[in-house]
């Protein structure tokens, strides 16, 4: 996990027993950050060599604790972020187009990292995708890094885009 910490480049992080693998199926999970753009060129160059499927997901999240304080507001908020997330999915499908490709999208909500892992097995993903959104120390030690978490937890092999 250090070097997910600490590194400045683009990583893949890959079980012992998968050394060479062609991915007919790549899960790349999307925030609206300028990382996640890079995750998404990075899976559909993948998808163009090995002829994959390439699956974006993107999860609204909304931490329970805004629950607390007004749930109403939190409402407004989640709707919010559902309608970014349906644009940031569209300008996905709008860049894959761009390349003469198709991707399959879907808006999830819930623990992103958690959300990407469980989409990733049910698509029968054999890659998930990434990107790094840089947090600092305090930041990560208090909210956990979702691109952390995913190669913690997952079965398949995860690529870090930074």
């Amino acid at each position: 996990m250090r070097v997910l910490r600490r590194g400045w480049h683009t990583f893949i992080c890959l079980h012992l027993q998968v050394f060479v693998r062609m991915y007919s199926k790549i899960v790349v999970g999307v925030d609206g950050s300028e990382n996640a753009y890079r995750a998404l060129d990075s899976a559909l160059s993948l998808a163009e060599k090995f002829s994959s499927e390439v699956y974006v997901l993107f999860v609204v999240h909304i931490p329970a604790s805004a629950y607390s304080y007004d749930a109403f507001g939190s409402l407004e908020v989640f709707n919010r972020l559902e309608q970014e997330g349906r644009q940031v999915l569209a300008k996905c499908e709008e860049v894959a187009r761009g390349r003469g490709m198709t991707v399959h999208t879907e808006l999830s909500s819930g623990d992103p990292a958690q959300r990407i892992i469980e989409f990733a097995s049910a698509c029968g993903a054999e890659l998930i995708i990434v990107g790094s959104r840089g947090m600092g120390r305090l930041e990560r030690l208090l909210m956990g890094s979702v691109a952390e978490r995913v190669v913690r937890f997952a079965k398949s092999p995860v690529l870090i885009v930074k």
